[in-house]
């Protein structure tokens, strides 16, 4: 559990940098290489947090679940989203650097419970249900932005 705090507290520290560089760092890409970029993360992530929310529920039943390689393969893919997440971040427009910062957040959160879930996966499965509703948040403005400038052609 020790551990478990521990990554969490350089996770969010982590976010808490990034969510500062991005709004006050350099200006951002225009809205359509973000657009562009997040067309294909944001049902990546969605698909991933849902087998997320999925697996850590198994695992209430079935506790070996949390030990097996599907659940540590889990954890590697809800890293490389978020290092992809981290990445396009750098082109959020301004309006929406709060919202991807907190995308972000969430799914680097969930990693984190998913990676450690082995060691418990009470915490873990308790962990991805309450950060879904700031992943929700997030991913229905992000999914506005993205799909509001597709459907206006722009």
């Amino acid at each position: 559990m020790r551990r478990f705090n521990l990554v969490n507290l350089t996770i969010v520290t982590t976010v808490f940098a990034g969510a500062f560089a991005l709004t006050h760092g350099i200006a951002a890409a225009s809205p359509s290489d973000y657009r562009a970029g997040m067309a294909g993360l944001l049902p990546e992530a969605a698909a991933w947090v849902a087998e997320a929310e999925m697996t850590t529920g198994a695992a209430l039943a079935k506790p070996e679940i949390a030990c097996s390689a599907p659940m540590a393969e889990l954890g590697r893919r809800g890293g490389w989203i978020v290092d992809d997440l981290n990445g396009t971040g750098k082109l959020a427009p301004r309006a929406l650097a709060g919202a991807h910062a907190n995308l972000t957040a969430s799914v680097a959160r969930m990693t984190v419970a998913v990676e450690s879930a082995c060691g418990d996966h009470l915490t873990a499965a308790q962990v991805v249900q309450s950060t879904k509703p700031v992943y929700r948040n997030a991913n229905f403005k992000l999914n506005n932005f993205v799909n509001r400038v597709f459907g206006n052609g722009r």
